[in-house]
């Protein structure tokens, strides 16, 4: 018969043993799950620390593609900026709300008319979205966004029934001009301001 040989890796070796490859895997998981996901820079520099520990020499990108293509479970991703607030509404928080909600309109007997649905919406100078590596398939890659120094809000407003209130705009600090609406095509349009602009 004659012995079966697995087919052989060409080339050398890895820098990284497949167990440190496999904790390195771990720590990129870790991080996107908790709001960090982590870029290829940094999964560079840490498999080079790791490497250099080990074997005395630093990883580079064709390390860093070789590393991609021996763990397809890994892709690059585009992460989206989320706030910590925004991150930090649980499922139980959004069901609390809802069913609050459906009691006051039952007890009160509320129509469409007395029915409004408010948010917000905030434009900041820095915020967006970054190349990291993810979980490959992950439906929804995100980031923590931190704080900027310029922030708008927007605050819209409107009716069940389709009745919309004039728009709110409300910038950062303590005074503002009304001359700032002159450009405003929107009739009834306010602005007010708060020290963070929130």
């Amino acid at each position: 018969m004659g012995f079966f040989r697995a087919p052989a890796r060409r080339g050398p070796a890895p820098l990284l043993s497949g167990p440190a490859e496999e904790c390195l895997i771990e720590w990129i998981v870790g991080r996107q799950l908790v709001g960090h996901p982590t870029s290829r820079k940094e999964i560079i520099y840490k498999a080079g620390t790791v490497s250099s520990m080990i074997t005395g020499q630093s990883v580079g990108s064709g390390w860093y593609r070789r590393f991609m293509a021996r763990h397809p479970l890994l892709a690059t991703r585009t992460s989206q900026a989320v706030s910590k607030a925004c991150n930090a509404v649980s499922k139980g928080d959004l069901e609390m709300f809802f069913n609050s909600l459906i009691k006051a309109v039952v007890e009160d007997q509320l129509d469409a008319t007395r029915v409004f649905n408010m948010d917000e919406t905030a434009f900041q100078t820095s915020k967006g979205s970054k190349r990291v590596v993810a979980v490959r398939g992950s439906k929804n890659v995100w980031h923590q966004d931190v704080a900027v120094n310029f922030h708008l809000t927007l605050v819209a407003c409107g009716s069940a029934a389709g009745f919309m209130v004039p728009p709110l705009f409300v910038l950062p600090g303590s005074t503002v001009k009304l001359q700032v609406l002159d450009g405003c095509d929107v009739p009834g349009s306010a602005v007010t301001t708060s020290s963070s602009g929130f």
